[in-house]
């Protein structure tokens, strides 16, 4: 089950990460806590993606690296995706959505979080 996620990760548009800030060895992201990614959440309209997922507690006051952000929101996705939205008539469109939205946090998260370890 992980194999094709890590599978589909690789192939992914956004999963590509050739930027070159995010391959760099230094860049960490000190992640907040729940209260504040809670918050990040609901104003991308992530609530109910943030409440059938354990999210929260992959991501929740840890120090990651930028990949490692990536990582526990497509696993969620995923999650998210076989589970909750599994028998849903609107399955694809809301994915959709879904995606775009996820998409969209994970540039905040690591803009907002990520800075150069100068240490």
């Amino acid at each position: 089950m992980y194999t094709l996620l890590i599978a589909c990760l690789l192939v992914h548009p956004t999963a590509a990460f050739t930027s070159s800030d995010e391959d760099s060895p230094s860049l960490r992201c000190g992640m907040p806590g729940t209260a504040i990614l809670r918050e990040h959440f609901f104003d991308m309209g992530l609530e109910h993606f943030e409440e059938k997922t354990q999210i929260l507690d992959m991501l929740a006051s840890q120090e990651k690296i930028p990949i490692g952000i990536d990582v526990a929101l497509e696993l969620s996705l995923y999650d998210y995706l076989e589970g909750t939205l599994k028998d849903h008539p609107l399955k694809q469109t809301l994915y959709a959505a879904t995606r775009m939205n996820i998409d969209l946090l994970r540039d905040d998260l690591k803009e907002q979080y990520c800075e150069e370890d100068l240490s």
